[in-house]
């Protein structure tokens, strides 16, 4: 199987087929990736599009050597918020959106620790509603940052047992928070 840097490499070279597999491998990690930090799920998929029509057409001026997965996010991140109305950003407060925010009011630091404090106040409430095997799989999964697989080895349960009750607790965990008012996904994998 090639790997994607190889067809990054390939599309940079004007392979359009090399192009087309990228763009279809991609597609959905980069939407999942792009909806848990923005509301507009139509505006992802235009923007994805974009992006990718963008990659082809200025593909000879591209670095071929950039890190393909954070190039692509870095990118994609860009081209939603050139499609952002001017006054509205939609945003996670898991991503790094506190540095979009202006700086034109003093109150605005003190806006963001709020914020700030009131998600974390609300995700551990949520996590302590689990139930407790539940609880501590999603404290693996996302705290801790273990794989499924060093999950089922550490507590002795089933592989799909572990992948069942991660996604269980994460729709759990997501409905609360629709229901709270937050617009975003509620998890994101910590990296170990």
């Amino acid at each position: 199987m090639v790997s994607d840097q190889q067809l990054w490499n390939a599309l940079l070279d004007g392979d359009c087929e090399a192009w087309g597999i990228l763009y279809r491998r991609q597609y959905r990690p980069l939407r999942s990736w792009a909806l848990r930090r923005f509301a507009d799920s139509a505006m992802v998929e235009d923007a994805l599009q974009d992006l990718f029509l963008w990659i082809w057409q200025h593909r000879r001026n591209l670095n071929r050597h950039a890190p393909l997965t954070p190039y692509l996010k870095f990118s994609l991140r860009n081209q939603i918020l050139k499609l952002l109305p001017a006054n509205h950003i939609s945003l996670s407060q898991e991503t790094d959106a506190f540095d979009l925010i202006t700086e034109s009011c003093p109150e605005s630091g003190l806006i963001e620790r709020e914020a700030e404090s009131s998600w974390q106040r609300f995700t551990r409430q949520s996590l302590n509603s689990l139930p407790r095997r539940k609880r501590q799989v999603m404290e693996l999964r996302y705290h801790e940052g273990f794989s499924i697989e060093e999950i089922s080895e550490r507590t002795g349960l089933q592989y799909q047992s572990v992948v069942n009750a991660v996604q269980l607790s994460v729709s759990h965990l997501r409905n609360r928070a629709l229901e709270a008012g937050y617009n975003y996904q509620v998890f994101r994998r910590k990296s170990r």
